[in-house]
């Protein structure tokens, strides 16, 4: 079985790009007033994308006597998703088809068949940041800087499982 933790590929990428603008530059090489106001531009994105973990199912109804705690995993019988995760919308009902999995009634004193980390994955996790930076030098060693940041630009949502992190395990 793979790992929990495994995530098959990560791309990150960071790139900060001098806008040409303003003395020294390709245009606006001038010492007016444009230079000030034109100049000193940097357009910046931070881009990050890793494929998904892995996902593990387990079943809180339990029967299993000698253990305080235990979760059972249970067998997959069919395909586990009732809808397509490229097109998921929480609003049309769960993500997960409940009858693709072992009944619970198969818990009795037996912690289940099913693979301790399954070969199915969640949702792979993608973000880009922008930011918009102005540098003018007022003095020698004195610079002012404007920034403009966006988080999360094109608002791409990561569906997780519930709680306040993602662990790739699913209960039922």
């Amino acid at each position: 079985a793979p790992a929990v933790d495994d995530v098959t590929h990560v791309l990150s990428a960071a790139l900060i790009w001098d806008l040409p603008l303003g003395k020294g530059r390709k245009w606006l090489d001038t010492d007016g007033v444009a230079n000030p106001v034109l100049g000193g531009w940097q357009l910046s994105t931070i881009f990050r994308y890793s494929s998904a973990l892995p996902l593990f199912f387990r079943s809180s109804y339990c029967n299993v006597p000698w253990q305080f705690r235990v979760g059972c995993i249970p067998s997959i019988t069919g395909d586990v998703f009732a809808q397509d995760k490229g097109s998921f919308d929480p609003d049309k009902g769960p993500l997960f088809e409940q009858d693709a999995f072992e009944s619970v009634d198969a818990f009795n004193f037996q912690c289940g068949n099913g693979p301790r980390v399954s070969d199915y994955r969640g949702f792979s996790y993608r973000n880009q940041d922008l930011s918009l930076v102005k540098n003018t030098r007022l003095f020698k060693d004195v610079n002012l800087q404007l920034r403009i940041e966006a988080f999360n630009v094109w608002n791409w949502h990561s569906f997780t499982a519930p709680g306040n992190s993602y662990d790739g395990q699913f209960a039922f």
